[in-house]
């Protein structure tokens, strides 16, 4: 499970990490085309659902790669996964907002989603380091049971 906002670097982390780049990798982004609404948020995040659950029951190997920069988004994903057997890796991008803000504005219109708006990755960081704070984000994730963390420093 992914953890970082927008920009981090996570899509290009994943394709480049040797055992990572190997996983089926479930990234809400990859369902949508255009802008994110309401109504594609609550599709997406339906099959994503649907498309995680089978994943488990099919014992396959994957990563979920989204921001998860708060505890409840990760929640109910990290305590099905371990209820199934799973060990859940909790792979963490420690990133300077600024570094998000400038790898944000690098992307032009690659993918579907293209660049996001500069006040919402901020806001998005403002909560990654609330919920996450950089330096003891070690201990958090552990007690939210994660079985191994893997940082990544962007």
């Amino acid at each position: 499970m992914t953890i970082g906002p927008q920009g981090a670097g996570k899509d290009y982390q994943i394709s480049n990490h040797p055992f990572l780049s190997k996983l089926i990798c479930l990234t809400p982004d990859d369902f949508v085309v255009g802008p994110w609404t309401p109504k594609k948020w609550k599709v997406v995040y339906k099959f994503l659902d649907k498309t995680f659950k089978i994943l488990l029951r099919e014992r396959d190997p994957f990563i979920i790669n989204d921001i998860f920069t708060h505890p409840s988004s990760r929640r109910k994903y990290l305590k099905k996964a371990k209820r199934m057997g799973f060990q859940v890796i909790a792979v963490f991008l420690d990133v300077s907002l600024e570094a998000c803000l400038e790898h944000n504005n690098k992307r032009g219109t690659r993918g579907y989603y293209g660049v996001v708006p500069d006040d919402i990755i901020a806001a998005c960081y403002s909560e990654y380091v609330r919920y996450t704070p950089r330096d003891n984000y070690e201990e958090i994730l552990e007690k939210e049971g994660f079985d191994r963390i893997i940082t990544v420093r962007c």
